[in-house]
């Protein structure tokens, strides 16, 4: 699918679910061409395979949106495709990276026709290659995808259990409820939700892409607090999103950086966002 947006959809999420649950289908998306670090949807959704963008030297493509639901990456820069009028382009986008993920899926299938989704993801995973690390990042999930390698990890009849991704690695920066950390400046975050409290999510990131925090599901009536260390001269980007556009009823979210309260309340709409430490313009 090259196709996305911000908002995730209910209706949407129960289809591609019965996909995976009882159709055997394998949906597969491109994640997004934004640069920086959000969820877009259908990408980000648990029964979808997201696919990265990388260059002609495996790194990765400055545009390919980042998140822990990237699961892949395949080429995306200066790739030749079909265009207009009969005529040929290269292009560049994750949505050129998604077709070769594509590709290789549908070698696998054709290897092994009853191959349920779970096995494809797992051999799928288990066979590409991060350059950056042994396990997964934001940027490139769990690497550039192998199309001889994952069909040989299908051949071993490899299974993850059922579950479409496994739960993403700790990532740089992260810092307990506790607040431990030195030589930083404190970030409080307080969500207080209400009746829909599964409608909203939030995530800190820093200047680097690195993802100090991110929350979903969230339960109603529940006050939830996240402590961060705010290097010097850092810049950290603070996002929060709702998906049925009303914010939070109440008190609703409370931002506090230097024992300052630098946001209150819960009137933001579908979401938005707050740059936080000294290092910001």
């Amino acid at each position: 699918m090259s196709l996305g947006g911000p908002y995730a959809n209910a209706q949407e999420q129960a289809t591609l679910k019965a996909f995976y649950e009882k159709d055997n289908i394998v949906s597969i998306a491109a994640v997004g061409n934004t640069g920086r670090y959000e969820f877009l949807y259908p990408a980000s959704y648990e029964y979808v395979i997201g696919v990265a963008a990388v260059d002609s030297k495996g790194k990765h493509a400055y545009f390919s949106t980042r998140n822990t639901r990237v699961d892949v990456a395949a080429p995306g820069v200066r790739i030749l495709s079909t265009w207009g009028n009969g005529s040929y382009a290269t292009v560049d986008g994750t949505s050129m990276a998604c077709p070769h993920v594509s590709g290789v899926v549908a070698l696998m299938r054709s290897y092994d026709p009853s191959a349920t989704p779970a096995q494809i993801f797992s051999a799928l995973t288990s066979s590409a290659v991060n350059p950056s690390t042994s396990s997964s990042d934001t940027s490139l999930g769990h690497g550039i995808v192998d199309a001889v390698a994952a069909i040989e990890a299908l051949s071993k009849g490899g299974d993850n259990g059922g579950d479409v991704r496994p739960t993403p690695p700790p990532t740089d920066g992260i810092v307990d409820d506790d607040g431990n950390g030195s030589d930083c400046e404190e970030l409080q975050v307080i969500i207080q939700t209400d009746r829909y409290g599964s409608d909203t999510s939030h995530w800190l990131e820093s200047d680097s892409g690195d993802v100090v925090f991110y929350q979903e599901n969230l339960e109603s009536f529940q006050t939830y607090k996240k402590t961060a260390c705010i290097v010097p001269f850092g810049c950290y980007r603070y996002q929060i999103r709702d998906n049925f556009c009303d914010g939070i009823n109440g008190e609703g979210l409370k931002i506090m950086y230097k024992n300052e309260i630098v946001f209150s309340g819960g009137r933001f709409g579908c979401g938005g966002f707050k740059d936080i430490g000294n290092g910001c313009n």
